[in-house]
């Protein structure tokens, strides 16, 4: 992106101005949805490896022992990079971002490697999400960023990333 330029307010959605394309920032619910998708394909798939692997069984009576739940949390995150690390890598895109039509960038426009998409953007949240309490501070903190005016939440400003709509 051209120095200078920022985000401006048109209607209903944000745009920024690239050359003589327009990028149109996702919306809200775009990415709700795209996040729900990815939680849920990514979800499935962990259930059964976690089952097979022993981690659990059904009727789930109580919390696993902390270093199950260390194996889990990996495992889970392993999954989620199984599934989508194509589409990352050359798209910006998980499941659910493909779905939804919007991708990933950094913010000079470009999809961001995969490691800084893996280890900024997604990693943190996984590994936050295991803290008692601070995760589920960082957690809403990084759902109610959506609201500001950028629309980025906790994890687009740990990765320098942002969330367009695919043209």
């Amino acid at each position: 992106m051209e120095a200078g330029k920022s985000y401006q307010a048109t209607s209903a959605s944000q745009v920024q101005s690239h050359g003589a394309e327009v990028l149109v920032l996702a919306t809200r619910w775009q990415r709700f949805a795209a996040m729900f998708v990815d939680a849920f394909t990514s979800g499935l798939l962990t259930l059964a490896v976690w089952y097979f692997a022993g981690l659990i069984r059904f009727p789930v009576e109580s919390s696993p022992p902390f270093g199950d739940a260390v194996v889990m949390g990996l495992l889970g995150f392993l999954v989620f990079v199984t599934l989508n690390w194509y589409l990352m890598l050359r798209y910006g895109q998980t499941i659910g971002k493909r779905a939804m039509a919007i991708q990933v960038v950094d913010m000079t426009d470009e999809v961001p490697k995969l490691r800084t998409q893996l280890f900024l953007r997604y990693f943190p949240g996984y590994l936050m999400a295991n803290v008692p309490v601070a995760g589920n501070i960082y957690s809403l903190a990084d759902a109610l960023l959506i609201f500001g005016k950028p629309r980025r939440c906790v994890h687009d400003y740990l990765a320098g990333t942002k969330v367009i709509k695919v043209t």
